[in-house]
């Protein structure tokens, strides 16, 4: 009986961590979605990539990585973000997401993150066409 209690509180502890973990990938794709990257600037980490596809990079410079983000997502602004795989738990994971642009031009975004729970932060955003 004792072992089903702290199996059971266990379980009551891990549930919230999985769901903050799954709220900040939903934000984040909730904010690419709306072109609001203001907000997903919240959620860069302090040493971040993007990638877009016309090959151009920004690492490390957070301010480089939002210009050049905004100016990607002001030339495509999204008509449908829609999250096709999400990696495993861990403090590490990745989504894995198709960006339709309103021009009906598709982009496989892969977006990887670190941290845990509620404080997940991106590490890496990777634009590539589909």
């Amino acid at each position: 009986m004792k072992l089903l209690k702290n199996l059971s509180l266990s379980l009551f502890f891990l549930v919230p961590i999985s769901e903050s973990r799954a709220d900040v990938f939903d934000q984040v794709v909730a904010a690419l979605q709306s072109g609001d990257v203001v907000k997903l600037e919240t959620y860069f980490a302090p040493k971040i990539e993007l990638q877009l596809p016309d090959g151009r990079v920004f690492f490390k410079n957070k301010e480089e990585v939002k210009k050049g983000l905004s100016e990607f997502i002001q030339a495509n602004p999204a008509e449908k973000v829609q999250i096709k795989h999400r990696g495993p738990e861990g403090k590490q994971g990745f989504v894995i997401a198709n960006y339709l642009n309103k021009a009906g031009v598709s982009y496989r975004l892969t977006i990887y993150m670190e941290g845990e729970g509620a404080n997940m932060r991106i590490r890496e955003l990777k634009f590539e066409k589909s």
